[in-house]
């Protein structure tokens, strides 16, 4: 029992550590917000613009349309325990 403790209590930080991403959600007609977060301990590396611009273009290709940038927003560092790398696009689906 106490080694299944342990094999949880791991996983769980190990998985507190990875990269999280949400969903694109609506805000107006053919606009949408995604926004991609590193985890507990980020080094630096993880290209997060880039991953969030990839999927949003994969979102719209799905839909048959389009991508194109509205906003981007970047935190700045120093990251901290409550300062994760974060980024967050505003993209429109367009024909």
């Amino acid at each position: 029992m106490k080694s299944l403790l342990v094999i949880v209590l791991a996983t769980a930080m190990v998985a507190s550590c990875a990269t999280q991403s949400s969903v694109p959600i609506p805000a107006g007609e053919n606009t949408w917000i995604l926004t991609r977060q590193e985890g507990a301990f980020p080094s630096g590396s993880e290209p997060l613009l880039e991953e969030a611009m990839a999927e949003s273009r994969l979102f719209c290709s799905n839909m048959g349309k389009s991508f194109k940038l509205v906003d981007m927003y970047q935190n700045e560092d120093p990251y901290t325990f409550s300062n994760f790398p974060k980024v967050t696009i505003t993209f429109s689906c367009i024909s």
